[in-house]
């Protein structure tokens, strides 16, 4: 069944990205900043986790090969067929990512983003860049979607038996996000099982323990739009992971054209860069950096086949067991963007 699962947060959540946050590793005054758009490995893992039981849960893999095949196997398990998304949802608008000027990453209703694309591919970047940036202004001084909260802790030394002993001259500093109250992220997921249980269930959500309230219903609008795309232009929703290094050059519309496995994507606007996939906590140890187009970039794409079960993954022939999981996980991830001619 394919479904869309909403997430609710019900407190700040904390996103991290890669890197420890402990003042015992880190030193004085340590601090971590929420990333403000979820990863699909953390809403996969939070499936996993309310999904299967302990007994379900293999060993820890002893290499990155070995933890491709169990992770196949725990979404396998689980039901998991494949996951698109996250995009921003409050009742009225979708909201997707975008990164400007290389950097900057704002969260934009797809609507205003499709208008101001297609003013963007009739004039210059810099129109574009200032028109979005005034929108996104506008809309935050009226109500914004995505904010901070910020909160400052101190280490403790010791606590035990009701008694707090606090280690001197140690400060932390969390910045998390916090979504309005009507907004929820989204994800949209094939399952091959019965998922009613998931129905209003409170889960861990992120890092630091926050908690969220997952919705399930039959609305799943952003698949149905992938079903019926081949070609055009689209906004990431996730980092397109490539496990090969790619080649890169800069085409005659002064526009980055990256090569990879014989795929060629045009780099509209945005950011290419390396994503670090995290920390195995059963594993002990790191996952591995991966060069990247990250979310919020609007690539150009063609021949993209199965693009709600595979995402960006969809362009290449014969893929890689590592990025069939990918590709499963919803890495690559996309939202359409109406076709301009």
């Amino acid at each position: 069944m394919e479904v869309r699962v909403k997430v609710k947060p019900l407190e700040p959540l904390m996103l991290r990205g890669p890197g420890e946050f402990d003042p015992s590793a880190r030193g004085v005054a340590a601090s971590a900043w929420s990333l403000g758009w979820p990863s699909p490995s953390t809403f996969t893992g939070t499936l996993i986790s309310e999904l299967l039981s302990e007994k379900a849960v293999s060993p820890p893999a002893h290499s990155w090969d070995d933890f491709i095949d169990k992770y196949t196997v725990l979404l396998h398990k689980a039901g998991v067929e494949w996951v698109r998304g996250p995009y921003l949802w409050d009742e009225t608008s979708v909201y997707v990512p975008l990164t400007l000027d290389g950097k900057t990453f704002h969260v934009i209703d797809l609507n205003d983003l499709e208008y101001y694309l297609s003013n963007y591919l009739r004039k210059s970047y810099e129109s574009f860049r200032r028109a979005v940036e005034e929108r996104i202004r506008e809309i935050s001084r009226r109500q914004a979607r995505v904010a901070r909260a910020e909160r400052t802790g101190v280490a403790l030394r010791v606590r035990s038996d009701g008694v707090k002993v606090v280690k001197e001259g140690f400060l932390y500093t969390e910045t998390f996000t916090a979504l309005h109250s009507d907004a929820c992220y989204v994800f949209e997921v094939k399952f091959s099982r019965d998922v009613e249980n998931l129905r209003g269930r409170a889960v861990k959500f992120g890092g630091e323990g926050r908690i969220a309230k997952l919705l399930v219903d039959e609305d799943d609008r952003l698949t149905e739009e992938l079903k019926k795309f081949s070609e055009g232009y689209a906004v990431l929703l996730s980092p397109f992971l490539m496990v090969e290094p790619p080649s890169t050059c800069v085409n005659a519309s002064g526009r980055v054209q990256i090569r990879y496995k014989g795929v060629e994507l045009e780099v509209v606007i945005g950011r290419i860069g390396v994503k670090g996939l995290g920390f195995a906590v059963r594993e002990n140890r790191r996952k591995p950096l991966l060069a990247a187009i990250m979310e919020g970039t609007i690539v150009r794409v063609q021949s993209c086949r199965s693009a709600h079960e595979l995402g960006l993954y969809g362009c290449i022939s014969g893929l890689s067991r590592e990025e069939e999981l990918l590709a499963k996980m919803g890495f690559g991830s996309f939202y359409p963007l109406r076709r301009f001619e």
